[in-house]
């Protein structure tokens, strides 16, 4: 596709991925690709590189197909035929890029930030956090008591904190992992651009639902103990309280593990092109994570189509959502349980849940209230020296 430039023209951005995006399949894709539209509608030209040029499975099915949605946007796919080294690209293109925005992990920013500050010394860099990974393998590491997992997540806190170093600006999704990383290092520009996320109308009643739910994608390690932790220590007391329900496993390359969980009372649907009919059949969703970091977009995701869920503290982290008010929150197993059986025959409850939740996500998660934020992070960009070469 041949690349133009708006005409009113803001600058030129440079995005760095671990791979070409899938908003279909993950939560993290879904994000960027909403901030790549915004960018986009801010009148930036937007070139997208994936860090690994050549996908694999399981995306590397619809890579072809996730490439030209790109294109189709506008934007400037850096394709591995022609562009097969991102750090010749930034050698041969590197002075024309205004911004460099690197995502997808920080094991991604260590891998080019070098580079974008010899051969884009003008760029203003940008470290897309998406979440703190070491807050993630930190608290995997207390569930599993592994100390190899425990020092990979302290290596990976200090590599967190020399690229933030090394940017002009970091962000994060949550004000409580803004606070992590300013109270490591006071010095660091943290702002905070989070999930995105559309509200949903109308929404059926609570007497035409019955069943409940889980969304994720199973790549994701965190999803994958949810499901088999709910499966085992919470699925038993629910089921018992309300045996004639349903438990929906909705998300994409399940393991052979979650597969084997399918019965009459459990389906495992696999990929799901469209969540609306799940999220306008079932009464509730879980959102039964154990660890993790960020802000959980299946959460976030449920409240907009006016499905209330039940949540772990780990997974409401970060959302600023209320126990009570916009969603329940319960920690031990059986709480868990009677918190869902009790959203579930509760219609006046639920029916709060449900509009409260639509509202939260309007006023902190919608396109208009993420878009403003961008701007003022945009717009407020400290001055770049560049450096002699």
């Amino acid at each position: 596709m041949t690349h133009t430039t708006p005409a009113k023209f803001q600058g030129h951005i440079l995005v760095i991925d671990a791979r070409i995006i899938t908003p279909d399949r993950d939560g993290g894709s879904l994000r960027l690709r909403r901030l790549l539209d915004m960018l986009l509608s801010l009148d930036y030209a937007v070139t997208f590189a994936g860090s690994f040029r050549r996908a694999w499975p399981p995306f590397d099915a619809t890579l072809e197909q996730d490439t030209q949605d790109l294109e189709a946007a506008g934007i400037r796919v850096l394709r591995p035929e022609e562009t097969p080294d991102i750090g010749e690209h930034l050698r041969r293109a590197g002075p024309g890029y205004d911004i460099v925005w690197l995502s997808g992990g920080v094991h991604i920013a260590a891998r080019h930030i070098g580079a974008v500050r010899r051969w884009a010394p003008q760029a203003h860099v940008i470290f897309d956090t998406v979440d703190l990974n070491h807050i993630r393998e930190y608290r995997k590491a207390k569930i599993t008591g592994s100390k190899h997992q425990l020092a990979q997540a302290l290596h990976t806190k200090q590599q967190e904190l020399a690229v933030a170093r090394e940017a002009d600006v970091t962000l994060v999704v949550s004000e409580e992992e803004q606070q992590v990383l300013q109270a490591a290092c006071p010095a660091l520009s943290v702002r905070i651009v989070s999930n995105v996320h559309d509200v949903h109308d109308p929404v059926p009643g609570f007497a035409k639902r019955r069943d409940f739910l889980f969304l994720g994608a199973f790549q994701h390690a965190p999803n994958v103990d949810a499901v088999h932790y709910f499966a085992g220590e919470i699925f038993p007391h629910v089921h018992a309280a309300l045996p004639e329900t349903r438990w929906y496993i909705v998300g994409s390359h399940p393991p052979d593990t979650v597969q084997a969980l399918a019965s009459d009372a459990v389906i495992v649907t696999g990929f799901a092109p469209e969540l609306r009919p799940y999220f306008e059949r079932c009464r509730l969703s879980v959102a039964p994570l154990r660890f993790g970091a960020g802000v959980k977009g299946k959460l976030l995701l449920s409240l907009g189509y006016g499905v209330p869920a039940v949540a772990t503290p780990v997974a409401a982290e970060g959302t600023g959502l209320r126990d009570g008010r916009e969603l329940l929150i319960a920690g031990e197993p059986r709480d868990f349980a009677q918190a869902v059986a009790r959203l579930y025959a509760d219609a006046a409850l639920w029916q709060r849940l449900s509009s409260n939740g639509q509202q939260a996500i309007r006023a902190r998660f919608s396109y208009e209230a993420v878009r403003r934020t961008l701007v003022d992070v945009l717009t407020s960009l400290p001055q770049r020296r560049i450096p002699d070469i």
